[in-house]
């Protein structure tokens, strides 16, 4: 028989780092649902971000935490919103299935893969090494 597990996201409202100067990343701070395939990406990006941020920042981590936790939330918010769409897409049944397949159809895959670019070809912002 099939087995079913659940699904579990973390509240978005929810701080990444405290105020003594611990960060979470990844599906610790921002787990989202599996529709998008990018939590462990999301870990990875973190990962990036938050050493460049402390490292420009060497004589003040809180702050520096603070950035980047501040500059993070937008793109992860979108990613979790994309997974969103995905899971409702991926699982439409009757009309919504339709149309869905219409709209694929309609699409070339390099115009797909060009309006998925944000999510999947994300690059780290340059770090500033002045």
């Amino acid at each position: 028989p099939w087995t079913a597990w659940p699904i579990h996201t973390v509240d978005p409202q929810q701080p990444w780092t405290t105020p003594n100067g611990m960060a979470l990343i990844g599906d610790a701070a921002h787990a989202m649902t599996p529709f998008a395939a990018q939590g462990a990406a999301m870990a990875i990006e973190d990962a990036a971000t938050l050493a460049d941020a402390v490292y420009a920042s060497p004589t003040d981590p809180l702050a520096a935490l603070a950035v980047w936790e501040q500059s993070r939330r937008p793109r992860v918010a979108q990613v979790a919103r994309r997974g969103a769409v995905n899971r409702l897409a991926w699982h439409a049944a009757g009309p919504v299935a339709i149309a869905r397949n219409v709209f694929l159809k309609m699409r070339t895959s390099e115009k797909l893969a060009a309006d998925l670019d944000w999510l999947y070809g994300w690059r780290a912002p340059e770090a500033d090494e002045s």
